[in-house]
């Protein structure tokens, strides 16, 4: 597809037989798809996607004789903080989207690895992780760099082998569209003065939140 990648399901289940599921943020194209594609056909489709994969697992978990749940592999890898923040599609998505996958989430997914992930997100999220259900959020974890030393990360996810296939799927859809939108910059691993400077505006100015 020319504005969202992801991998469905991959080849091989995780050790303990769940279902292994991986996107790449580089291969969703927030603005491609406003841009581009028709809103609805966007929320048929992701919508159509949860149905699925609940029909997979439900066959998976006849066959396996337990429940089976989706490990999501989440990879942050050369990703811009405009892959990562859009209002627009956001707020869209949030309303026609995400209620319905926080829902099923909860119940269908058993953990959240997020990859690659630069010192800016992995700060954000444990900033804003008060936000977030924590039914939803104690299933999500960060990796250090891709996890291919992690011995324990590489069993829920269908071995090293499998990890690297799945990171050879990247295609880089964001990075080679082409946007009336300037890209704003990279992230990197180690925070600049002005990202720290930025985090710590977001913790003032949400103060009430943490201290309630």
């Amino acid at each position: 597809w020319e504005y969202y990648h992801f991998v469905f399901q991959a080849p091989k289940c995780s050790t303990d037989g769940d279902l292994v599921q991986y996107m790449p943020l580089i291969d969703q194209d927030k603005i491609g798809i406003l841009e581009e594609l028709d809103w609805d056909y966007w929320v048929r489709f992701t919508r159509s996607s949860i149905v699925m994969l609940c029909l997979q697992l439900e066959q998976l978990s006849r066959t396996q004789r337990r429940m089976v749940k989706c490990v999501l592999l989440v990879d942050l890898k050369d990703c811009a903080m405009d892959n990562i923040l859009c209002s627009t599609f956001d707020s869209a998505n949030d309303r026609d989207v995400s209620k319905v996958l926080e829902e099923v989430a909860a119940e269908v997914i058993s953990e959240v690895f997020i990859v690659n992930a630069p010192w800016t997100i992995t700060k954000l999220f444990n900033t804003f992780r008060v936000f977030i259900p924590s039914k939803f959020s104690a299933k999500i974890r960060f990796i250090n760099g891709d996890g291919l030393d992690d011995p324990d990360f590489l069993d829920r996810v269908g071995g090293e082998e499998q990890l690297h296939q799945l990171y050879s799927t990247r295609v880089g859809l964001v990075s080679r569209a082409k946007r009336s939108i300037a890209p704003s910059h990279e992230l990197d691993d180690l925070p600049s003065v002005r990202e720290q400077q930025q985090v710590a505006k977001l913790k003032e100015r949400f103060a009430e939140a943490f201290t309630a």
